[in-house]
C-alpha cells in the first residue's frame, strides 16, 4: 500500500490544528475558573454577604431575608 504524503502532511496538519486549539480552550477555560475562585474567595475573605449567598450559605437571622424577617404579604 502506497501512502499519499500529501494527504498525510494535510491530515496532520488540521488534527494537529484541532488538537492545539482543544488545549487552548482548556487553557483559557481553567484561568476563567481561577480567577472567579479567586475573587470569589476574595469577596469572602472581606466579609461581603453577597459572596456567603454566593457560596450557598443560608443567611443568618440578622440578615436581611434571614430568620426575623416577616412574611411579604403581611
Amino acid at each position: 500500500m502506497q501512502w499519499d504524503e500529501t494527504k498525510l502532511i494535510r491530515y496532520g496538519s488540521i488534527s494537529s490544528a484541532g488538537f492545539l486549539l482543544l488545549l487552548i480552550s482548556l487553557v483559557i477555560a481553567a484561568v476563567a475558573m481561577v480567577r472567579r475562585r479567586r475573587e470569589r474567595l476574595e469577596r469572602t475573605v472581606t466579609g461581603d454577604s453577597l459572596s456567603r449567598h454566593a457560596l450557598g450559605a443560608p443567611p443568618t437571622a440578622s440578615e436581611p431575608g434571614g430568620m426575623n424577617r416577616s412574611p411579604e404579604w403581611l
